[in-house]
């Protein structure tokens, strides 16, 4: 029997101690065991809420009662997978994403005993749902211009696939920045494309201002977080400045 139990009234600190009869109550064990209560923990917000289908993604859940004394078992479920934590603290849990073969949305849930889960706040209502959503990485067929001066504020079309989700309970979001091609040393700061400039097919932006003549490689991301290359395949480099 897991010691371990969900509390639907009461607190942490709840607890029955536990003995055995075989004689319907005339004797009992001298030993006992016992049975602890926990509070359900309250899930504020998962960050990144979405990763690419790849997996990797380390994912920080932002809650309040996974540190409590009376639990065991803690595990996380995305969808009908079950996963470990890599680190918990009372207010925070992160975990790692496996590969999905599929993009979507998944639902996600925690157990503190390694049995009850955690309950999703509204049913068939994804704004009000706890989830992670997996995408196809974002790819670019096409961009123009490839060159330009290192002054910047030169206009830059990219056209491609898989920029936005395009998923109702998601607000879209996608950031640029631009590295070094061959150390991947971040050259400028991450920049926000305006939601005016992004769309599933397509996005736009000016290119940022440089410190002199250099070749860059641009990465796109929608979580911050894992970043896809954007480049020519003849040169491994995505932009010229002079």
């Amino acid at each position: 029997m897991n010691k371990q139990g969900y509390v639907v009234d009461g607190g942490e600190g709840a607890w029955f101690d536990v003995y055995i009869s075989l004689d319907a109550g005339s004797e009992i064990s001298d030993s006992n065991g016992r049975f602890e209560y926990y509070q359900d923990p309250v899930i504020n917000e998962l960050s990144p809420a979405l990763g690419p289908q790849t997996g990797n993604t380390i994912v920080t859940v932002n809650a309040t009662g996974f540190d409590q004394n009376t639990t065991c078992g803690i595990y996380i479920r995305l969808g009908l997978i079950e996963l470990t934590p890599m680190n918990i603290t009372n207010e925070t849990l992160t975990f790692k994403t496996p590969h999905s073969p599929y993009p979507g949305t998944a639902a996600v849930s925690f157990t503190l005993n390694g049995q009850q889960y955690t309950k999703q706040p509204a049913i068939s209502d994804l704004p009000k749902e706890l989830t992670f959503d997996y995408y196809e990485a974002p790819y670019t067929t096409f961009y123009h211009p490839n060159r330009g001066p290192s002054n910047g504020n030169n206009f830059q079309r990219h056209q491609g696939f898989g920029f936005m989700l395009g998923r109702p309970h998601l607000n879209d979001r996608m950031w640029v920045r631009l590295v070094h091609p061959e150390t991947f040393k971040p050259e400028t700061e991450e920049i926000e494309i305006n939601s005016d400039n992004l769309h599933i097919d397509e996005w736009t932006w000016y290119m940022p201002e440089v410190k002199g003549g250099m070749e860059a490689l641009i990465q796109i991301t929608l979580n911050q977080q894992q970043w896809h290359d954007v480049m020519s395949i003849d040169t491994g480099r995505s932009y010229v400045y002079y």
